[in-house]
């Protein structure tokens, strides 16, 4: 579950509206778990799936983590961010949710899934969420980027292996 929003296009051609909600890591440093995922061609049934779900609360027992389903409605959680597949914050799109609240100095750090990794282009930031630095998926280029960003550039454009979206 460590892994957000694993979108492969259901139908090609057709735009995909996705929601994920992601939790604080466990640690400092640590990578933000993912709670809730949800994809769909149409985005209210997208909307409608993230209203009327449960999240899944993580828990930690003898440094093991474990899920168990939570009545506290995803959808009251905080957007922190939006990916899209094409420049210009266009395309196919995940909406990124904090389970815990907008983003603080720290922010949540997410491994965008196989899909997401060779496919996002732009994204943009909301609330306190206004700074995100991108990874590539070889890991050994990141670049920080005020948001909105447009554009990752050359170097990051479908190659993006992790994401720290914080304030900053």
């Amino acid at each position: 579950m460590a892994n957000a929003a694993e979108a492969p296009p259901l139908n090609v051609g057709v735009k995909q509206y996705c929601n994920v909600v992601v939790g604080k890591a466990a640690t400092p440093g640590g990578v933000s778990p993912e709670l809730f995922k949800y994809c769909s061609s149409s985005e209210q049934d997208s909307l409608n799936h993230l209203v009327n779900a449960p999240v899944w609360q993580q828990h930690r027992t003898d440094a093991k983590f474990t899920f168990t389903p939570n009545a506290v409605n995803p959808y009251s959680s905080d957007l922190l961010m939006t990916w899209f597949s094409d420049a210009n914050c266009d395309g196919d799109q995940t909406d990124i949710y904090g389970y815990s609240g907008t983003c603080d100095s720290a922010g949540y750090k997410i491994y965008p899934d196989s899909w997401w990794s060779t496919n996002i282009s732009s994204a943009a930031g909301f609330a306190q969420c206004n700074w995100a630095d991108f990874t590539n998926n070889a890991r050994n280029f990141a670049e920080g980027f005020a948001l909105p960003v447009s554009n990752l550039g050359q170097a990051l454009n479908d190659n993006v292996g992790i994401i720290q979206v914080y304030n900053g």
